[in-house]
């Protein structure tokens, strides 16, 4: 038995036949839990590899079996005993490369050449040259002897373009996957920034250099139904924590540090608490490895997923002037400060600090994403004040509850709240507040900006909450709103002194459900169709101190033993007491409605925006849009002062500065660009950088943020270089 570590290039190069046995299982892997990661993972190589980067990604273990060869025989065969899933993707991802690398070639007449050399070097590690095949012989380096070996040979087989299967809902997961991956490759190949050249190289590196798997080669003699035991069925793989925990301590013991006193701080990662798991999507994580994470973003300023995180800390440790000893003091009081805010947001009754109720409801609306710069804030090396801490954090709120209003997606987030610390680590932290609202500000794209009021009234004023919304989100609105009642707001003491309970309280239709024994339709209601858009808005909705049985629940609302009498009786919330004083004698569609616009005013009255922020979408109508906007036009437009001072957002150009000419070039090191992006390339020293997320003015305001402003002036009407 051999062991090494091989990328794919080193695995697949040679002339071979690797075949995966009749007795395995089919090919099981899935979009969500094993295909996006993984594309994740190699999108993130290719990026790093645009910057001259090269940083390597671990694929996990695959053990192969050698075969005798026949007499004649040109190709070496060996079976897969174990790895088949990663080993079929792996091919399948990069056919799909290939494909998309060729047909871009036709397009690019001026870069036929080059991509065409890029997708053969694919093609090298996917199959045989003919020269080594017998008549009649598949070309595939991988082949299988199950069922999906028909699947399989289509989709490798087939012309750049042609998706074999293409509109059957019932197409093998083999062919679903060459689909996607061929889709993704697609959108990244065709991304602005670099030259198609470069991205193509990128991504080729990145597939055949940039992972890593470890191989366990087999004689044929060897008892390989042993070694896929041994690799399957025994021992507890290590955690992510657990690695850098051992990385740490070797530094400790190099640096002749006081291990016992690191081994009591590291204790705090090792007990119950931090070792529970926690869901982040489909896949489940310790709290210690999550935590590792938003910090190392916090530190960082740049996206770490979740599987790269020992790889990246362990860059980071390599690259930081700390000692370890240090690292491990700042991480232990951060930990420290981080549990109590977690720990206080657990609390079921009374008022709690600003940091816990912005844990507490970004938990409930599923909105986790932002905790490396909730981190970032209560990092106690960083000395934020309690009020500069809590006026960033409302506007970090503000954004992310305002987006789980109108239920926009997260996945795109991410990217956003590393830049945003990033951002953070180059301001004022004493201006940390404003220099997160400008950020948010700037953001203008579906997947990311911070909708304004007019659109969250205009959505919310007949979205069917109730089943629009899941539980802890909706009552975590409905909640909120009673503390608006109650007079927590961000100016002026509260008239009560006592927040709603945060005890899971239930949720009360007021026009119930099975209404139709108790309530006829009236004047407001034309029909059982209005009625029904009705009955799960918001307005019609509140929160009750206990639950009510079913017969008042869905008795009428009159009467000694209706709803408005119950609600007398028994409840004690500002909400209720608003409802019985709208509807005493009834309550109908009119009325919901009515209290729908109260209800939206308290959320956003909660979740306020900066004046004048309204929230829009870049719009792609104004023919003079958001890409063509130039330095120049921004400086004529009176946006932008000449010999204004841009400094990076980013560490990793501190120390660098663009002063803009009145001709709209950016001078840096007496060199001038015409672009923002070629004088962040050049101060950055990498090949790839977004130029108006790069540079930011003296008041901390992103140049992207400037261009949203010139559109968003242009859209308004306003000419382009006027004055006043």
């Amino acid at each position: 038995m051999e062991t090494h570590v091989r990328t794919p290039f080193e695995v697949f190069n040679t002339p071979q036949t690797l075949t995966v046995p009749m007795y395995q299982r089919l090919y099981v892997w899935q979009r969500e839990t094993q295909w996006e990661p993984l594309w994740q993972d190699v999108q993130r190589l290719a990026e790093a590899a645009l910057k001259r980067e090269a940083p390597l990604h671990f694929l996990g273990a695959v053990v192969i079996q050698q075969a005798d060869k026949n007499w004649g025989e040109s190709l070496d065969t060996w079976s897969l005993v174990d790895g088949q899933q990663r080993l079929t993707t792996l091919q399948l991802l990069m056919d799909a490369v290939a494909g998309e690398l060729m047909l871009l070639s036709a397009q690019s007449p001026d870069a036929a050449k080059s991509l065409e050399r890029l997708a053969s070097q694919l093609e090298e590690c996917t199959h045989n040259d003919d020269k080594y095949l017998r008549e009649g012989q598949s070309a595939l380096k991988l082949g299988h002897e199950n069922r999906d070996a028909q699947a399989f040979r289509a989709v490798m087989d087939a012309e750049p373009g042609t998706l074999p299967y293409e509109g059957q809902d019932d197409a093998p997961l083999i062919a679903q996957a060459h689909a996607y991956f061929a889709r993704m490759a697609r959108e990244w190949l065709g991304a602005d920034g670099a030259t198609s050249t470069d991205r193509g190289e990128a991504l080729t590196q990145a597939l055949r250099q940039g992972l890593q798997l470890v191989v366990i080669s087999l004689k044929s003699h060897e008892d390989s139904q042993a070694i896929f035991e041994t690799l399957n069925a025994r021992g507890t793989p290590l955690t992510a924590t657990d690695l850098i925990k051992n990385l740490v301590f070797q530094r400790l013991g190099a640096e002749g540090a006081d291990l016992a006193g690191a081994t009591a701080i590291w204790g705090r990662f090792e007990t119950k608490r931090w070792e529970s798991e926690e869901r982040v999507g489909t896949t489940s994580y310790p709290r210690s490895a999550l935590f590792l994470r938003s910090w190392l973003v916090a530190e960082l300023g740049e996206e770490v997923p979740q599987r790269q995180l020992f790889p990246r800390f362990k860059r980071f440790v390599a690259e930081s002037s700390k000692t370890a000893a240090e690292i491990v003091r700042e991480l232990d009081d951060c930990a420290r400060a981080y549990e109590a805010v977690r720990k206080e947001s657990a609390l079921e009754v009374g008022d709690i600090s600003v940091p816990a109720m912005f844990l507490y409801r970004t938990q409930a609306s599923k909105q986790q994403t932002a905790d490396p710069v909730l981190i970032w804030l209560i990092d106690p090396k960083r000395h934020i004040s309690d009020d500069v801490r809590d006026a960033a954090l409302a506007v970090v709120e503000s954004w992310l509850v305002r987006r789980a209003l109108l239920r926009l997606g997260t996945s795109n987030l991410a990217p956003v709240v590393a830049a945003l610390t990033g951002h953070l680590n180059a301001s004022d932290p004493t201006a940390a507040a404003d220099a997160i609202s400008s950020y948010l500000q700037g953001l203008d794209q579906p997947t990311t900006y911070w909708p304004g009021d007019e659109e969250i009234r205009r959505e919310l004023a007949e979205l069917p909450a109730y089943q629009r919304y899941a539980r802890p989100r909706l009552r975590m609105i409905l909640e909120a709103a009673e503390d608006h009642l109650r007079g927590f707001t961000e100016s002026g003491p509260s008239r009560t002194g006592q927040r709603v309970p945060r005890d899971g309280r239930p949720i009360e239709h007021l026009l119930p459900r099975k209404w139709q024994e108790h309530w006829p339709l009236g004047s407001a209601a034309n029909s059982e169709a209005v009625r029904a858009d009705h009955v799960h808005r918001l307005g019609n909705l509140t929160l009750i101190t206990q639950g009510l049985n079913s017969s008042i629940s869905n008795g009428p609302w009159s009467g000694e033993r209706g709803k408005h009498a119950a609600l007398t009786k028994h409840d004690v919330y500002l909400l209720n007491r608003e409802i019985r004083a709208m509807g005493a004698a009834h309550w109908d569609e009119e009325l919901i409605d009515a209290r729908t616009t109260h209800l939206i005013d308290a959320l956003l009255a909660t979740w306020p925006v900066p004046d004048g922020h309204e929230g829009t979408l870049r719009d792609k109508d104004v023919s003079d849009g958001r890409d063509t906007v130039t330095v120049q036009k921004l400086v004529a437009r009176g946006l932008l002062d000449v010999n204004a001072e841009l400094v990076p957002a980013y560490a990793r150009a501190k120390g660098k500065a663009a002063v803009v000419l009145a001709s709209g070039n950016l001078l840096v090191d007496d060199r001038e660009f015409d672009s923002p992006s070629g004088a962040a390339r050049f101060a950055a020293g990498t090949r790839s950088e977004a130029g108006w997320h790069f540079w930011r003015t003296a008041d901390g305001r992103l140049l992207n943020a400037l261009r949203s402003d010139y559109v968003r002036e242009l859209a308004r009407g306003t000419e382009p270089g006027a004055t006043g």
